[in-house]
């Protein structure tokens, strides 16, 4: 009965929150195809553009353990939008992200507010470049 609600809200770990004995990309697509989110043939093409915004795509075959820890926290951060939900909850999401992934997702949110259903963004965090 919380499925509708669920699907609605994408969130992210401020440590952790990926299978660590799947690959980056086997932890998306364990996402879409549970929740059967898309057509299965553009599911890959989604979660490729998702990970070429943080330039993961070369990553997307490795466990989150042989990634380093800036990668997989921009995977935690991209996989909160996977669903394209209405809320996403981030908490602490540039904590341990290299710095030139922050204006991508400030890009992202703004892209997910404009062409998809993103409503709201709920961010803990004491970077304030990124709420401020």
């Amino acid at each position: 009965e919380f499925d509708p609600f669920r699907l609605n809200m994408g969130h992210s770990f401020d440590v952790g929150g990926m299978i660590n004995n799947q690959t980056l990309y086997a932890n998306f697509r364990l996402l879409l195809d549970y929740h059967d989110f898309l057509e299965p043939s553009v599911r890959f093409r989604h979660i490729e553009g998702l990970m070429e915004r943080f330039n993961l795509e070369n990553l997307k075959h490795l466990r989150p353990a042989f990634v380093s820890s800036s990668a997989a926290k921009a995977a935690c951060v991209l996989r909160a939008f996977a669903l394209r939900p209405e809320v996403v909850i981030l908490d602490n999401p540039t904590h341990g992200m290299s710095v030139e992934h922050i204006p991508s997702l400030v890009d992202l949110i703004h892209e997910h507010q404009q062409k998809h259903s993103l409503k709201y963004v709920l961010v803990s965090s004491d970077d304030v470049g990124l709420i401020g």
